[in-house]
């Protein structure tokens, strides 16, 4: 096997892509059958996956571009993607709206109707959504059962951020947006909940990296929903590093992949995906990504986001406006980081 190329965005790039800012190129495989994907995934995440896809398929070889999820949706419909069979993302409401606006080719794919839409979108990964604390730096927060009791401890004083919030900026990223809407719908007391978040302290952040990172440093109380799979190799390093449990719901996003209508290579696109759903492709995702623990028997809360038209009116320019502009009234004087 070639050994993995990585590239970070520069003017190697610039060339072929140059409507698409992208995080990191990379190629595994030597066959002559190339099928080229754009995920938001990290690379180390999914690299057992690529690994293997050409072990299963030795003729082929992969080019994995990583971008955000933003950025992606906003590639939809360019020439930046005219290169591309395979396109995989965390952030749900896009790919659902990239799909209703006719981006994507119908495949056949066995599938049950909850894990596809319209024959074009497929469920391959689900991404439990978490929160972090650090226990040394605020070690009451071990002691909170569901977000209800969080905003009643932070009324009544016995709890304090003083550190400060962290999550993601919704007018930055995709997910992030996602995310807080999904909350808004879940519990009427979310905007409460912000707004003390944003005392004394809230930072925005575009990148789960970025604000594991400050959690974990004990730079801020709380990293308030993340994507629990790029937490797990920090959780593993430091002691102190803890998932706050919420018991009223755990959020849980599907990761989804399309083959675009623009596609060079569909019929490979199409391959990479049913393989990245297949039995042998799931056994190398930890356990609580796998799409068989929907099916599974649970005590805990999950929430897992639906697959559906309503998700398209969240991104309508009024209603994500008007959105946007409740949260900065929430949020306030926030902090950028």
């Amino acid at each position: 096997m070639r050994p993995v190329v990585a590239c970070l965005v520069s003017l190697c790039l610039a060339n072929t892509l140059h409507a698409l800012t992208l995080e990191g190129r990379f190629e595994v495989g030597v066959g002559s059958d190339v099928v080229t994907v754009l995920g938001t995934n990290e690379f180390e995440a999914i690299k057992p996956q690529l690994d293997d896809f050409v072990q299963v398929y030795p003729n082929a070889q992969i080019n994995y571009l990583m971008a955000s999820s933003a950025d992606i949706a906003g590639a939809i419909g360019t020439d930046a993607i005219r290169d591309v069979d395979a396109i995989l993302s965390s952030a749900l409401d896009l790919q659902v709206k990239s799909v209703n606006d006719g981006a994507a080719r119908a495949i056949r794919i066995p599938s049950a109707p909850s894990a596809q839409w319209r024959d074009r979108l497929f469920q391959i990964s689900l991404e439990p959504i978490v929160t972090l604390y650090n226990k040394a730096a605020n070690p009451k927060l071990g002691e909170i059962k569901d977000r209800f009791e969080l905003l009643d401890q932070l009324r009544q004083g016995r709890l304090a951020l003083q550190r400060g919030v962290v999550l993601y900026d919704p007018t930055l990223s995709g997910v992030g947006y996602l995310l807080a809407a999904q909350d808004a719908e879940q519990i009427d007391v979310f905007w409460s909940l912000l707004e003390w978040f944003s005392t004394p302290r809230l930072i925005e952040s575009c990148c789960s990296v970025d604000m594991i990172k400050l959690v974990s440093d004990g730079d801020v109380d709380l990293a308030y929903n993340i994507l629990e799979s790029y937490a797990m190799s920090e959780l593993a390093k430091n002691p102190d590093l803890h998932v706050l449990a919420f018991s009223d719901y755990q959020l849980l996003v599907p990761r989804t992949a399309f083959v675009p209508i623009t596609a060079d290579n569909p019929d490979l696109g199409a391959q990479f995906i049913d393989y990245l759903r297949s039995t042998r492709a799931q056994s190398l995702l930890p356990e609580h990504m796998r799409l068989n623990r929907l099916q599974q028997p649970t005590n805990s809360p999950l929430k897992p986001v639906r697959m559906s038209p309503a998700l398209i009116l969240q991104l309508d320019p009024y209603q994500k406006a008007r959105f946007i502009k409740q949260w900065k009234s929430a949020t306030g004087h926030s902090a950028s980081p």
